[in-house]
C-alpha cells in the first residue's frame, strides 16, 4: 500500500471529503487528490499535520508501518539508558554501605 492509499483509507474512514482534509491543510481539494494519487507528496510539515489529523505516525504514512530498524534503535538506546542507571545506583548502594560500615 502506498502513502496515497493509507491517506485515502484514513480520510473516508474518518468520514472526511478530500475538500474536508485540504481546510484541515490549508490546501485544495486537487492537492490531496495528488497525494492520494501518488502525484503529489507533502512537505514535511503537511507530512506532521496529517499525521496529527489521523492520530498515526509518520512512519505509518509513509511505509504503512513503525519501521522495525526505529524500533531496534529505540529498544537498543532504552537498554543503553537502563543499564547506565543500574550502573549509577549500584555506586550509590556501595557509597551508602561504605558510609553504614
Amino acid at each position: 500500500m502506498t502513502f496515497g492509499n493509507r491517506l485515502k483509507t484514513l480520510r473516508k474512514q474518518s468520514k472526511m471529503t478530500q475538500k474536508d482534509l485540504g481546510n484541515q491543510l490549508d490546501v485544495g481539494e486537487m492537492t490531496i487528490s495528488g497525494y492520494e494519487s501518488g502525484s503529489r507528496e507533502p512537505n514535511f510539515e503537511r507530512l506532521k499535520k496529517i499525521s496529527i489529523i489521523f492520530n498515526v505516525t509518520t512512519d505509518y504514512l509513509l511505509f504503512g508501518e513503525e519501521s522495525a530498524s526505529i524500533k531496534n534503535v529505540y529498544w537498543e538506546n532504552r537498554a543503553r539508558e537502563f543499564e547506565t542507571e543500574v550502573e549509577r545506583l549500584s555506586d550509590v548502594v556501595a557509597q551508602i554501605i561504605g558510609i553504614l560500615n
